[in-house]
C-alpha cells in the first residue's frame, strides 16, 4: 500500500491500543514513551519502509505526529469526562430487511445517555470539513443511528491524526474545540438524512428491479437531472462530476 495509507493504519492501531488501556498512563511522558516503543515494534511487524536506511527523518517525524495526536486525544477524553464504550467493536442491526454490520473506530459515553461516535483519519481535514458542512457524512450518520439504541442521537466527529484535529458539528462534545459553523446538531440533522438515505435506496432498488442502471459522469449529469425532473427533490444530492476513482482503469493497471 501507499506510504500514507500505511501510516494511517499504524497510527490507527496505536490509538486503538491506547484507548484500551487509558488508565495505564500517568502523564504525557509515559504515554509518548509507550507510543514510541509500540510504533517501533509495529513498523517492523507490518513491513513498513520507514525503518530503512535513509528514512530516519521521515520515521521520526511520523512518530512525533502520532505521539502528539495520541496525547491530544487522550487529553480530550479525560478533560471532557468521556469514557470509551466501544473500540473497534462490531455491531449488527437490520435496516430495510438488510443486515448491517458496523465497526466504528471509537464510541464514547458520558453519563447515562450521551454518546459520541468518532472515526479516525490520517489526513484530509479540508475534505472532511466539506463533507460535514455539505451534510455528506453518511458513514457517521449511519454509525450514529446504529449506536443510538433507544437514547438520543450521538454526537459524531472525525479525528484527523495529522494535524491532530477534531472535526465535529457538536459544540457540546469537547470544550475548547470550535465546532463547524452554520450547521445543525446531529439530533436535528440526522433524522432527515436517514429519511433521504431510505428514499434514495428505495428509488435505486426500483430502478434495478426494472433493469435500469445509471451511469453518471460529468458529461451527462445535466441530462440526467433533466430526465428525472422533480424525482430527486427528496433524495440525497446526486454528483455532477466524474467519480474520483475508476475501478476499471485501476484493474487494468493504468495507474501503476
Amino acid at each position: 500500500v501507499g506510504i500514507n495509507t500505511l501510516k494511517g493504519k499504524l497510527a490507527h492501531k496505536v490509538l486503538e491500543e491506547m484507548l484500551r488501556q487509558l488508565g495505564a498512563y500517568q502523564n504525557k511522558a509515559t504515554l509518548t514513551a509507550w507510543v514510541d516503543q509500540t510504533l517501533q515494534q509495529l513498523m517492523e511487524k507490518e513491513g513498513s519502509p520507514l525503518p530503512l536506511y535513509g528514512k530516519e527523518p521521515e520515521k521520526l517525524n511520523f512518530i512525533n505526529k502520532v505521539q502528539y495526536a495520541a496525547w491530544h486525544l487522550y487529553s480530550l477524553i479525560q478533560e471532557n469526562n468521556w469514557q470509551p464504550l466501544a473500540i473497534e467493536e462490531e455491531l449488527e442491526t437490520t435496516w430495510q430487511d438488510i443486515r448491517l454490520r458496523a465497526r466504528a473506530d471509537l464510541v464514547l459515553q458520558r453519563g447515562h445517555d450521551e454518546r459520541l461516535v468518532m472515526d479516525f483519519k490520517w489526513k484530509s481535514k479540508t475534505y472532511r470539513k466539506e463533507m460535514m458542512l455539505n451534510k455528506e457524512d453518511l458513514q457517521l450518520c449511519l454509525y450514529a443511528w446504529m449506536y443510538k439504541a433507544n437514547l438520543k442521537w450521538p454526537a459524531t466527529a472525525w479525528f484527523v491524526v495529522e494535524p491532530s484535529l477534531v472535526i465535529t458539528r457538536n459544540s457540546n462534545a469537547f470544550k475548547d474545540i470550535q465546532a463547524l459553523p452554520n450547521t445543525e446538531t446531529e439530533s436535528v440533522l440526522y433524522p432527515g438524512i436517514m429519511q433521504q438515505i431510505e428514499k434514495t435506496w428505495n428509488w435505486r432498488m426500483e430502478q434495478l428491479e426494472q433493469g435500469r442502471i445509471e451511469l453518471r459522469t460529468e458529461a451527462n449529469a445535466s441530462l440526467l437531472e433533466e430526465h428525472y425532473e422533480d424525482d430527486l427533490s427528496d433524495l440525497l444530492e446526486m454528483k455532477t462530476q466524474d467519480a474520483p476513482f475508476d475501478d476499471y482503469q485501476v484493474l487494468v493497471g493504468k495507474f501503476q
